[in-house]
């Protein structure tokens, strides 16, 4: 009788890393369903990655910083709950309240905040 193949599944030696995927759907009042219906994918393949069981790239990164309206860096180091207790929480909401447009302005006034900060510090 021939002896079967076993095979071993490799191991996952990717780190883990947390991310702030399943916190903003919730806080947004999405399901995992909704949520694939607006990235064009299916509810498990979101349910994995909110898990870490499934590797995310830049491209589902953003997919879903689109599908959830939020800024990619948020899903990683955001977490919405506590977008009410600190000043950088309060520019999140700031920003996340504001359109595309007007966003995108907000971005560039920082970008000159800050390279203005930079050289007085020369």
């Amino acid at each position: 009788m021939p002896k079967k193949s076993m095979k071993k599944e490799p191991v996952s030696t990717r780190p883990k890393y947390r991310t702030f995927f399943a916190a903003w759907r919730i806080y947004r009042g999405l399901t995992q369903e909704e949520l694939a219906d607006r990235m064009g994918t299916n509810k498990i393949r979101v349910s994995l990655k909110e898990r870490d069981l499934e590797a995310w790239d830049m491209d589902y990164l953003e997919s879903l910083s689109k599908a959830l309206k939020v800024e990619k860096q948020a899903l990683i180091f955001q977490d919405p709950q506590e977008l009410h207790t600190s000043p950088e929480g309060e520019a999140w909401l700031l920003l996340d309240s504001l359109s595309d447009d007007a966003r995108a302005k907000a971005v560039d006034y920082m970008r000159t905040l800050q390279i203005a900060s930079r050289a007085s510090k020369t």
